[in-house]
């Protein structure tokens, strides 16, 4: 049966489906203005996070929102800067598709994650919105 969240149950089902695999893959939930965002480190200052749409046990209706996968890099200032993005996961079809839609996305942005291209200061780069390799400790302002 696909999901819809007009039927009642069917956003605790599909909140609970995604929060078990988050938590089989060792993901940790972390306190992110109320919405359910979950954690895995791969290396030292480099976190996979996947932004669940789940609210207090239920996953969100249909909308603009949607399950997003990155990953995010602590710089030495505090600061987060993202590393890596994958295509949003929506919330359509079948409640296992979209739960292992969303782990092909973990997946895939872990993969990118544990080998990022280095600056010559050491920090990862990433990609910039106009394609190029950028510090993410943007060293070069220093």
């Amino acid at each position: 049966m696909d999901y819809d969240p007009t039927i009642p149950g069917m956003p605790t089902a599909l909140g609970a489906a995604i929060t078990l695999r988050l938590r089989e893959c060792g993901f940790t939930k972390i306190d992110h203005r109320g919405e359910g965002v979950y954690s895995r480190q791969v290396s030292p200052g480099i976190d996979v996070r996947v932004y669940t749409t789940v609210v207090n046990g239920d996953a969100r209706g249909n909308g603009k929102d949607s399950i997003r996968v990155a990953a995010i890099y602590e710089a030495t200032d505090g600061k987060t800067r993202g590393l890596v993005k994958n295509r949003r996961v929506h919330r359509t079809g079948n409640i296992d598709d979209i739960v292992d839609r969303m782990h092909s996305r973990m997946r895939d942005v872990w993969r990118k994650a544990a080998r990022p291209e280095r600056c010559r200061c050491g920090a990862p780069k990433f990609v910039t919105k106009k394609d190029n390799l950028c510090c993410a400790e943007i060293c070069w302002v220093k």
